[in-house]
Order: C-alpha cells, then sequence, then structure tokens
C-alpha cells in the first residue's frame, strides 16, 4: 500500500488494519487532524508514534 504524508480517515484506517468505525472510537482523538475546508486529515507520522506507544485497554 502507498502511505502519503496526511490520509483520510478511511485510508488512516485501512494504513493500521482497523474498520473505520473501530478507527472513530478507539484512534481518531488521541491524534492530531488538519481540516482543508469539510475534509479531515491526519499525519501519517503522528499515526505511527500512536501505533508505537504502549497503551492498555481494560473492558468494563
Amino acid at each position: 500500500m502507498e502511505t502519503k504524508p496526511y490520509m483520510n480517515q478511511k485510508e488512516a484506517a485501512q494504513y493500521i488494519g482497523v474498520s473505520v468505525n473501530t478507527f472513530k472510537e478507539h484512534v481518531r482523538d488521541h491524534l492530531k487532524q488538519k481540516e482543508i475546508g469539510k475534509q479531515v486529515f491526519f499525519i501519517k507520522d503522528d499515526i505511527d508514534n500512536f501505533m508505537q506507544l504502549d497503551l492498555y485497554c481494560v473492558s468494563r
């Protein structure tokens, strides 16, 4: 998959291998977002850094 420095939500979800819904619920709010008009983009380096974090999720 070709990666770009900026990705929309669907591309970012595909990049990390999750559904768009999972991306919206668990990832999106932890990333910086760049809005251009009505489009929202995520920075690839921010996605990579987020994926390197040691995060633990506890289900309720």
